[in-house]
């Protein structure tokens, strides 16, 4: 954005970019054939493979922090808290992440959007205790990161049956 235009005129800019969701996802590892079509993830008689599965978890995981760090943004540049606003959006996706997920998994995705990073931008560590009692500590820095660790929570993630 040019620092010659009028503040009205990028916050439209913004606002206008924030709310068209156009998201281009760059986790894919793979080509899974044509995953733009969204009839490809819900057919109901298709089982969803592992791949899928973890492609449209680096998507989910990847858009929800995008909105939280754009709430952050706006917040921070021109003073728009819209917190309230999305307050029971967020409830809803943390609820879902309950619901899909076991307890530790759902920790694990509360502390990655919520305690990971601080204001500075630094990391935090992720610290837990595994079943044997001995202490784990890991750096998360990005989603293939947060998905290691999912799948060590439960080593069964995605596995239908």
């Amino acid at each position: 954005m040019n620092q010659d235009q009028d503040p009205t005129d990028i916050l439209k800019q913004l606002l206008s970019n924030l709310f068209q969701g156009n998201i281009d996802f760059t986790y894919r590892e793979d080509p899974m054939g044509d995953l733009k079509d969204p009839a490809h993830y819900f057919d109901y008689k298709k089982e969803l493979d592992f791949d899928t599965k973890k492609h449209l978890l680096y998507q989910l995981v990847s858009t929800y922090e995008k909105m939280l760090n754009q709430d952050v943004l706006l917040e921070k540049e021109f003073g728009i808290n819209l917190h309230a606003y999305n307050e029971n959006f967020y409830k809803i996706i943390d609820a879902l992440f309950l619901i899909a997920f076991n307890k530790n998994i759902a920790q694990l995705l509360y502390f990655y959007f919520y305690e990971r990073q601080n204001p500075d931008g630094t990391l935090n560590k992720l610290v837990f205790e595994e079943d044997n009692g001995t202490e784990y500590e890991r750096l998360i820095e990005n989603i293939k990161d947060l998905f290691s660790v999912m799948l060590k929570l439960n080593p069964n993630l995605f596995k239908n049956g």
